[in-house]
């Protein structure tokens, strides 16, 4: 949720942790799992040599709480 004043500035911003689908929040979760920077993940991924099957699980249920 994003509240914004009527001039269209952020007044307030809540991420649901529920749903991850756009939000970036795999990317931090897949970074938090590996104990990799988030801003490494990206030239992490492309490092691998093997073909992966991805997972449909969603991120939050695969997420180690």
């Amino acid at each position: 949720m994003i509240r914004v004043d009527p001039k269209g500035r952020v007044l307030e911003f809540e991420m649901n942790d529920k749903c991850a689908a756009g939000t970036g929040r795999f990317i931090e979760v897949m970074a938090n799992a590996l104990n990799v920077n988030s801003g490494k993940i990206g030239e992490l991924s492309l490092s691998h040599k093997k073909d992966l099957t991805i997972s449909s699980i969603c991120t939050v249920f695969a997420s180690q709480r």
